[in-house]
């Protein structure tokens, strides 16, 4: 659980296509302050999920970000045309925004990946997965 998960639910309850805020407004639906890199780096409003935390909250929604400007601290939320489903094996629970149904496999962690990534990976079944790499990772064992 993350404490940015209001602003998910209150996207997904938004629906709409676009929602131009504030990054004040940001912080008052999430009911925590933001962090002073929220102010300082327009990174921290990318859609990539390693530069903040924050962006997992509304890829989920099934949003984006853009025209974040950071003088006037505002940005605009809109719908993707792709909806990011995220699954957490550990929890079997599926995004707000995740549309579509799946069944995942309940043995163990390797079979629930590979269910989640059925017909986009191929793995030959006699591979092992745990095996290093090359020499200098066999050197570590």
């Amino acid at each position: 659980m993350s404490k940015y998960d209001a602003l998910t639910k209150y996207l997904v309850e938004f629906g709409q296509s676009s929602l131009s805020m504030t990054f004040n407004q940001v912080a008052n639906v999430v009911g925590v302050e933001l962090p002073p890199s929220a102010f300082k780096y327009r990174a921290w409003w990318s859609n990539n999920e390693t530069n903040s935390v924050i962006t997992r909250a509304w890829r989920m929604a099934g949003y984006k970000t853009r025209n974040v400007d950071m003088k006037k601290r505002e940005l605009e939320f809109y719908k993707s045309s792709r909806i990011e489903v995220y699954y957490d094996a550990y929890t079997e629970q599926r995004s707000p925004g995740g549309t579509g149904e799946f069944e995942i496999p309940k043995n163990n962690l390797l079979d629930r990946v590979s269910g989640i990534l059925e017909g986009t990976v191929t793995i030959n079944s006699e591979t092992d997965l745990t095996e290093p790499l090359d020499e200098e990772w066999s050197a570590l064992e």
